[in-house]
């Protein structure tokens, strides 16, 4: 049968085409428009409340590059990325890497972060670790920001820095050079020792405390701060050391307790290659008696007793002279009072402008100037004072040397029983039990008409242990 030609039936065919074609045109559309809003990562997408994020992805690397450089990569068991892609919320962080340092790859763990984009800083929080060659620390918060350079932990925290252990109250690391500061904290660790010790030991364990730590890479900064390695104890407001020429230097007013001695200056300046220690400015001394010596160190935050005040010379002469012996208890105290080798019994406070201590093997001395002065209490009502122009300690044979002003005897030596003694120069040998001491041109007086002190300071100087003697000229000394 041929096809109709008829006129009807091509309109009929045309509209039924037409028709078909506006369904299939509506529903393809239809099609097109589910396609385009259709978000093909819903089943990734939180739902519920979290309507600002915009993805979540499970069990990730997250990797964040700067310049073309990886800066940071973790391993992350789930992250929620914002919508606008400018935040990054971070849950159970581990093997986190910043290659950021100058110092090498800094290695973190935290239990969540967040990280900005714009800014490019990351805060982590819940229990943080953070380690590098410098340090092993654990704690509650830290924030990375990569532009500044700058690690931070805010919060308390605890952990290995360099050779010890720090509890500190925050902690700022520069992750370019290695410098930090910390709130009040407490260092525990080895440092080189403060005086000389034995062969082998070159280290010591210093337990150190200061309200602020801050080390700019040239010089380490302390404010309140105090230490000890359990022998001796160092305090003062400000303490700095020069990293590269290793000088301390200790200012407000400085105190260093020892079983030897206690000590306070208005500044100390401990030059370690050299081993030498410069006190200046109100210098006051406590050397401990033997006795005490042997019960170890015991710190006392209050200033060094003040020396009584001395009595002038016209009132003193008014008084009436001092009794005859009264019983035999006198008579062994005055005798112990005149005798020099009972200088270690008794506590001697001294008082100086200055003393330069070197404190080397084999090369211990001292030289203190700045009107020196010197008080000893044998017991209640009987004392010894010395003044004089400067003075020399030869640490290694223990002998003192008191110089007059060149031209003058103002080396003065008067006890509480009397005695007065002038001369240009007193050496006194400081070992235990040794009574050995001598004058030049030595002058004075005694009350009691039996002593032979001042005959005796003619006798030649002391000798050392060695059995060597000491430079016999004015000054003396080393």
């Amino acid at each position: 049968m041929q096809p109709s030609t008829s006129p009807i039936r091509k309109v009929t065919r045309n509209v039924a085409i037409l028709a078909g074609a506006g369904v299939l045109a509506y529903f393809g559309w239809g099609y097109v428009k589910w396609l385009i809003h259709t978000d093909a990562f819903a089943a990734y997408r939180p739902t519920g409340a979290q309507s600002d994020i915009g993805m979540r992805l499970n069990n990730v690397e997250v990797r964040h590059y700067h310049a073309n450089k990886l800066v940071t990569k973790a391993d992350v068991n789930r992250v929620d990325i914002r919508k606008d892609r400018q935040a990054f919320q971070l849950f159970d962080i581990k093997n986190g890497k910043y290659f950021g340092s100058d110092k090498g790859p800094i290695s973190f763990d935290a239990s969540r972060g967040d990280w900005n984009n714009p800014l490019e800083v990351l805060h982590a929080t819940g229990l943080v670790h953070v380690q590098n060659q410098d340090m092993d620390l654990t704690g509650h918060s830290l924030n990375f920001d990569r532009r500044r350079g700058v690690l931070d932990i805010p919060t308390p925290l605890g952990g290995r820095l360099s050779d010890g252990t720090i509890n500190a109250a925050n902690f700022r690391y520069r992750m370019s050079n290695g410098n930090f500061s910390a709130g009040p904290s407490r260092y525990v660790g080895t440092l080189n020792p403060l005086q000389e010790v034995a062969q082998g030991d070159a280290k010591t364990k210093w337990d150190v405390k200061a309200k602020g730590v801050r080390s700019d890479g040239k010089v380490q900064y302390y404010t309140e701060g105090s230490a000890t390695d359990g022998d001796i104890i160092v305090s003062a407001p400000k303490i700095e050391r020069e990293t590269k020429t290793d000088v301390i230097t200790a200012t407000g007013r400085v105190y260093y307790y020892s079983a030897k001695a206690n000590l306070v200056a208005d500044k100390v300046v401990v030059y370690r290659k050299e081993k030498r220690a410069v006190l200046t400015g109100n210098v006051q001394m406590l050397v401990k008696s033997k006795e005490d010596e042997a019960k170890g160190v015991k710190k006392d935050n209050a200033e060094i007793a003040p020396f009584h005040p001395d009595v002038p010379a016209k009132i003193a002469q008014t008084r009436p002279t001092a009794p005859s012996y009264r019983d035999p208890d006198d008579k062994k105290i005055e005798d112990e009072l005149r005798s020099p080798d009972t200088m270690r019994k008794y506590p001697l406070h001294i008082e100086a402008e200055n003393i330069e201590y070197w404190y080397g093997k084999g090369n211990r001395h001292a030289k203190i100037t700045g009107s020196p002065k010197a008080h000893q209490e044998i017991a209640p009502g009987f004392t010894r004072d010395i003044t004089t122009h400067d003075a020399t300690y030869d640490g290694e044979n223990e002998i003192l040397v008191l110089n007059s002003t060149p031209g003058t005897k103002d080396t003065h030596l008067v006890t509480s029983k009397g005695d007065d003694y002038k001369a240009i120069t007193f050496t006194v040998s400081t070992a235990e039990g040794v009574d050995d001491y001598s004058g030049v041109e030595p002058e004075g007086s005694s009350p009691d008409p039996n002593d032979e002190d001042l005959n005796s300071l003619k006798k030649k100087p002391p000798v050392d242990k060695k059995g060597v003697k000491p430079p016999d000229k004015k000054g003396g000394g080393k």
